[in-house]
């Protein structure tokens, strides 16, 4: 099966610019960059980003479903956040 290997989602509202993007590595790992910048309630110029996260996600299988592991830095609490997802 071929899976695409790059993904990015872009959408604007009331002034925020929003972004991920996630690129597909081997063994089932993701990288992935989720942004959001508003254009409109910051200084005339300047900008303001709202949200930033970089991290890496890897996907697995058990024998009764699978899930997701992650390990990603946000920007605007500056902390390094872990997450779990199972589904069976």
């Amino acid at each position: 099966m071929k899976t695409k290997k790059v993904y990015n989602t872009f959408a604007i509202k009331t002034g925020i610019l929003a972004n991920i993007f996630v690129l597909h590595l081997p063994k089932e790992i993701d990288f992935y960059l989720d942004t959001g910048y508003d254009f409109l309630n910051a200084d005339f110029g300047k900008g303001q980003l709202v949200r930033a996260e970089i991290g890496i996600l890897k996907n697995f299988k058990f024998k009764y479903g699978g899930g997701l592991i992650g390990l990603g830095y946000a920007n605007e609490t500056r902390t390094v956040n872990g997450y779990l997802f199972l589904h069976l």
